[in-house]
């Protein structure tokens, strides 16, 4: 867990945008030494197939097959191996990247008519590796809509981990430095 300088740890709320009843994103804001957040990260809500499952709302994910016990089959050991073992295989959950990050910044909200602090809308980020550039983000164009953070359900507070400080870090480092 990280500090800040006034000693408070760093925070992350989540919360769900719905229309329509529906969850259409998940948005996470991280405060960082007691102050007010300064950037939205917007995924994409899972669409259940089944009404059911549906009742908790995450973040968009695709599901992989995984062999469990896999054997590379590149040696004569390997070879062997891989024909006496039989593949177990597991169904595993891989949790799409944010559609965008964005700043935060003080708007008229596009459907409550309110002001007060939200993001724009935008359009899905792409991150690119290219040999010639290396890593970059184009950056998806705004829509028009401002969502102020009065509109999301804000479900939950928790203080995250090193590794997830790290990525949030590395994900701002990437998108606005």
């Amino acid at each position: 867990m990280e500090l800040g300088s006034l000693g408070l740890p760093t925070k992350v709320h989540t919360g769900v945008m719905y229309v329509n009843k529906k969850p259409v994103y998940i948005i996470e804001v991280v405060e960082e030494n007691g102050e007010n957040a300064e950037f939205v990260t917007v995924y994409e809500a899972h669409r259940h197939k089944n009404e059911e499952d549906a009742s908790i709302p995450v973040k968009a994910y695709d599901v992989v097959e995984k062999d469990m016990n896999y054997i590379k089959p590149t040696t004569l050991l390997g070879q062997l191996a891989s024909k006496m073992v039989k593949p177990n295989k597991k169904r595993i959950k891989i949790t799409k990247p944010p559609l965008f990050m964005t700043e935060i910044m003080v708007g008229k909200d596009t459907f409550t008519g309110k002001e007060g602090r939200g993001f724009y809308e935008r359009e899905k980020d792409e991150v690119r590796i290219t040999k010639k550039e290396g890593i970059g983000v184009k950056r998806g164009d705004r829509t028009g809509v401002f969502i102020s953070l009065d509109s999301i359900i804000w479900e939950k507070v928790r203080v995250p981990t090193t590794d997830l400080v790290e990525e949030y870090q590395a994900r701002k480092t990437l998108y606005f430095l």
